[in-house]
C-alpha cells in the first residue's frame, strides 16, 4: 500500500483506528540483517502481541489466545457423545466468557490437563506432529495458565526460541528445543501456528513499515520479499500490509517481478 507524503502516516492512523478493536494489528519495522528476516518478523510479531490492549488487563497475546483457545475447545468437547462434569463447567464458563479461561481456572490442574489435551489432539488431527509447532502450542497453553509474570515471561522466552536452562524448563515443565532446526525455520513454523489460531478469530494484520532503505541493499531485499512470500504461503487469515511511499513502492514491485 502506498501513501504519498504526510498523507503515509494519516493512512496508518486510520487505518489502525478502523480496524484495531477487533484484530491483532502487529507492527514491524524493517528487518536489519539478511540471514534472519523471518526470525526479525517473528520477534516484532511477539513485541506487538505483549502489549496491553486499551482499557483491558489484558496483552493482544492473551486476549488472542483466550478467544482462540476458547473456540477450540468448546467446539471439541461439544462433539464428544458424554462429558464429565469437569468438562461441562469448562464449556459453560468459556460460553459464558472466552476471558474466563484466566478468571475461573486458576490452578485447577485437571482443567488444564483437559485444556492441553483437547488442544494438542486438535493440532495433530488438523495439521501435524511438527515438533516446533507441538512444543509451542504446550507454551501457549503454559503462557494462558500462569499468572505468576516471573513464570510468563520465562514462557515468552521460550516461545520467543531462546533455549532456556534446564532449571527453567523444569520449572515450567517445557522440553528444551531440538538445535536441529534453524532461527528462520523455527519463526516461520511459529508465525504459521498463530495464522491458524487466528481462523478462531480476527485475521492477523502484520503492518511492515520504515522500509524505504532496503532498495540500498539487494539481498536483504530479496531476503525481505522470500520471506513474505513463505509466510503468506504458510500463515492462513493474514493480511500483509507494506506502508511506502509511492516510488518505493513502485522500486519493489519492479525488483520482485
Amino acid at each position: 500500500l502506498g501513501e504519498a507524503g504526510s498523507g503515509k502516516t494519516h493512512f496508518m492512523m486510520r487505518f489502525v483506528k478502523h480496524i484495531s478493536k477487533t484484530n491483532r494489528f502487529l507492527f514491524i519495522r524493517q528487518p536489519n540483517d539478511e540471514n534472519s528476516v523471518i526470525f526479525h518478523i517473528y520477534a516484532r510479531i511477539l513485541e506487538s502481541f505483549v502489549k496491553t490492549i486499551s482499557n483491558s488487563n489484558y496483552s493482544q497475546l492473551e486476549f488472542f489466545l483466550a478467544k482462540s483457545i476458547s473456540a477450540i475447545i468448546i467446539s471439541r468437547l461439544k462433539k464428544r457423545p458424554k462429558l464429565t462434569e469437569s468438562q461441562l463447567r469448562i464449556i459453560n464458563y468459556l460460553e459464558e466468557n472466552h476471558l474466563n479461561i484466566y478468571i475461573r481456572f486458576g490452578g485447577q490442574e485437571s482443567n488444564w490437563r483437559t485444556i492441553t489435551k483437547v488442544m494438542l489432539d486438535w493440532w495433530q488431527e488438523k495439521y501435524s506432529n511438527n515438533e516446533i509447532a507441538i512444543n509451542l502450542l504446550k507454551a501457549l497453553i503454559k503462557y494462558v495458565q500462569y499468572k505468576d509474570r516471573d513464570y510468563k515471561e520465562l514462557v515468552m522466552k521460550y516461545i520467543s526460541g531462546f533455549q532456556l536452562s534446564a532449571e527453567e524448563l523444569d520449572k515450567i515443565s517445557l522440553e528444551r528445543w531440538n538445535n536441529n532446526f534453524s532461527r528462520e525455520e523455527f519463526s516461520l513454523e511459529a508465525i504459521s501456528l498463530f495464522g491458524k489460531l487466528s481462523l478462531f478469530d480476527e485475521p492477523m494484520i502484520l503492518c511492515f513499515d520504515q522500509l524505504e532503505s532496503l532498495i540500498n541493499n539487494n539481498m536483504l531485499l530479496k531476503n525481505f520479499g522470500e520471506a513474505l512470500k513463505e509466510i503468506i504461503t504458510q500463515t492462513p487469515n493474514s493480511l500483509i500490509v507494506l506502508n511506502l511511499f509511492p516510488d518505493r513502492w513502485n522500486y519493489f514491485l519492479n525488483f520482485f517481478l
